[in-house]
């Protein structure tokens, strides 16, 4: 494919000269340098040095001629503190709704009372306003920013079907219980139980000893599992490792990724929850990366949690965070049970890794260099470029492009101007 008939079809339309979109003549252009982006910024092009207007705000260049907008990471703070706002005024008004709901207005004085409000929340209606509410409410902020964002919706969150078949999907999150095993034993062996993991867990059996286990376990395991994965890795990480892994690589990608766990964890509340919980973190953290999408994360994150539910319940003569060890504890039957799932998870765990490598993160385009001026070397630094972690604007190609039929990394023919990106949103 010739660079400049890449960079004609690519990037084509008026100059800004004539008051409309801004673009690039036929004539094959001089792509401008990485710090031509602001206002006022003089823009190469055949005919002569083109001003960008005060006020305007232009894409960041890339290489091969397609354009994209820097990557910003101011929105994140905000989206995180209202999240975390919301999530407190969610599980307020959840509790309080959940007293009226079973008790009336009288029964607010209950609210002081810590074991009458435990078993309010415990009952099967207090569980439901006090889990699903937050978790929708922890959720919006992050919803509301990928609305306003100029990169579509559905690949803003990476709801997208990424590059893992199916059945890896599946391996991977069947990996998960292993891994909180190994963090609940080593964490509760450090720093004792958690008083709310253990108020939790009595709530848990209580409500399966009435024969709501099952619904019980889905509940826990799909509003968590689809509402935090939204926030953390979908908007937060994908987020970080667009901008941090286009300027530091795979060291950028993995701070992203120990960062977004980090959030993660402390949104648990809980010093000793949290700390449990941040291994799980970086695994659905690795996941959302290696697979493109969150929605491998989001199965392993419901695994997790449906099968934490089942083990706090089916598993009554242990302690929470304690493997059971023989008949005095548990009966034989459960205990195999659970060693085989833990074996079945090990299993699950090495697969994971090493299928993934087979199924690697396709090669994104890097931000354009100076080197890349010349005739042909941007589209090749561009096709042999490591990959940032996440899509951005123009990483892949639109539907019915040449350069999607190919797998061309630096060739999308039809690739067009996001107008949108010059607006400022997040």
């Amino acid at each position: 494919m010739d660079p400049s008939s890449l960079r004609r079809d690519a990037v084509s339309g008026p100059h800004p000269s004539n008051g409309d979109s801004p673009g690039l003549d036929s004539s094959g252009p001089v792509i401008p340098g990485p710090d031509a982006t602001g206002p006022g910024t003089t823009w190469p092009d055949a005919a002569g040095g083109e001003t960008v207007p005060p006020g305007v705000r232009f894409p960041a260049p890339i290489a091969g001629g397609r354009w994209q907008r820097p990557n910003r990471i101011w929105p994140l703070p905000p989206v995180v503190l209202a999240s975390l706002v919301m999530f407190l005024v969610a599980s307020i008004v959840a509790t309080v709704l959940a007293v009226l709901v079973q008790k009336g207005p009288g029964g607010l004085a209950t609210v002081r009372d810590p074991k009458k409000l435990m078993e309010i929340m415990g009952s099967p209606v207090g569980l439901a306003l006090t889990m699903v509410l937050p978790q929708m409410a922890l959720a919006v902020p992050a919803l509301l920013a990928a609305a306003l964002s100029p990169i579509p919706f559905l690949r803003r969150l990476g709801l997208v079907s990424g590059h893992w078949p199916l059945a890896l999907w599946g391996v991977a999150a069947m990996a998960t219980p292993i891994i909180g095993l190994i963090s609940s034993v080593l964490v509760t062996s450090l720093m004792g139980e958690s008083e709310s993991l253990n108020d939790m867990t009595e709530v848990f059996r209580k409500l399966s000893a009435s024969g709501l286990l099952i619904p019980l376990a889905i509940g826990v395991g799909l509003v968590p599992g689809v509402c935090e994965e939204l926030l953390f890795r979908g908007y937060l990480q994908s987020r970080l490792a667009s901008a941090w892994g286009a300027s530091w690589g795979s060291w950028g990608t993995a701070l992203s990724i120990l960062i977004t766990s980090a959030i993660f964890a402390a949104f648990h509340l809980d010093l000793v929850h949290s700390v449990g919980v941040f291994a799980l973190g970086l695994y659905l953290g690795w996941i959302a990366w290696a697979s493109g999408s969150i929605l491998p994360a989001m199965l392993a994150h419901f695994v997790n949690n449906f099968l934490s539910v089942l083990a706090v319940t089916l598993l009554p003569g242990a302690d929470p965070g304690e493997i059971p060890l023989g008949e005095a504890e548990v009966p034989a039957v459960q205990v195999l049970a659970f060693g085989l799932v833990m074996l079945l998870s090990v299993s699950c765990l090495l697969t994971t890794f090493a299928v993934a490598s087979f199924h690697r993160r396709p090669a994104a385009i890097r931000p354009h260099s100076p080197a890349s001026d010349q005739p042909g070397v941007g589209l090749m630094a561009a096709a042999n470029a490591p990959s940032n972690g996440y899509p951005n604007e123009a990483d892949t190609c639109p539907a019915g492009d040449p350069g999607r039929e190919t797998g061309d990394a630096g060739g999308c023919v039809n690739e067009e101007i996001d107008v949108d990106s010059r607006r400022g949103l997040p």
